[in-house]
C-alpha cells in the first residue's frame, strides 16, 4: 500500500493501481488498500470501479465503518442519495463525529431537516466541544428556521474559538 501511495504521488497511476491491488491480496483485511485504491480510481474519474472497490471490501470485512462512509460519498458523488443515506447513517452511528456531521449535512441536503438537527446534537452530546458539529448545526438549524438552536451553537462556537472570523 505504501508503495502504491507512492506511485500515486509520482503519478504512476498503473503502478499505483497494481500496487493496491497486490496489498489486497496479501491481506484481504487491510481496509487502507481498499479506500486507497478507490480514492486512486476516483481522483482519475474512474467512479464505478471505486464504487466496485468499496463493495469487495466492504463483501470482505462486513460493517466496516470506514468502507460505509466511503462508499456512501461515493453514492452521493453518483446521485444515489437513498442508498448513501444507509451507509452514512450506518459510519455515523460509529461515534465518529466527521461521519455523524457528514450525515447530518447529507440529510439537510435531502429534504430531512429535522432529522439532521436531531444526528447532530446526538452527536453533540458525545463530543460537545467539537467544532465541524457545532459549525454543522448552527447552519444546519438556521437553515431549518431553529434559529434560537443556531445561536446557541454558533456562540457556543464562539466561544471555542472567538479569534475566528468565519465563526464571528
Amino acid at each position: 500500500a505504501n508503495l502504491g501511495n507512492l506511485d500515486a504521488r509520482l503519478g504512476e497511476v498503473t503502478a499505483a493501481e497494481g500496487e493496491f491491488a497486490r496489498a489486497i491480496r496479501l491481506q484481504p483485511q487491510f481496509v487502507p488498500a481498499y479506500m486507497q485504491l478507490a480514492e486512486l480510481y476516483r481522483t482519475a474519474g474512474r467512479e464505478m470501479q471505486a464504487d466496485s472497490v468499496l463493495r469487495i471490501g466492504l463483501d470482505r470485512i462486513p460493517g466496516n465503518v470506514d468502507l460505509q462512509y466511503q462508499l456512501g460519498l461515493a453514492l452521493i458523488r453518483q446521485g444515489k442519495k437513498a442508498d448513501a443515506l444507509a451507509l452514512l447513517k450506518a459510519a455515523a452511528a460509529s461515534g465518529n463525529s466527521h461521519y455523524a456531521y457528514v450525515y447530518g449535512v447529507a440529510l439537510f441536503d435531502g429534504g430531512q431537516a429535522e432529522l439532521a438537527v436531531t444526528t447532530l446534537r446526538k452527536a453533540l452530546a458525545a463530543a460537545p466541544d467539537d467544532r465541524e458539529l457545532l459549525y454543522g448545526l448552527a447552519s444546519i438549524a438556521a437553515g431549518a428556521g431553529q434559529r434560537d438552536l443556531a445561536l446557541g451553537a454558533a456562540r457556543r462556537l464562539a466561544a471555542l474559538d472567538p479569534g475566528d472570523p468565519e465563526v464571528q
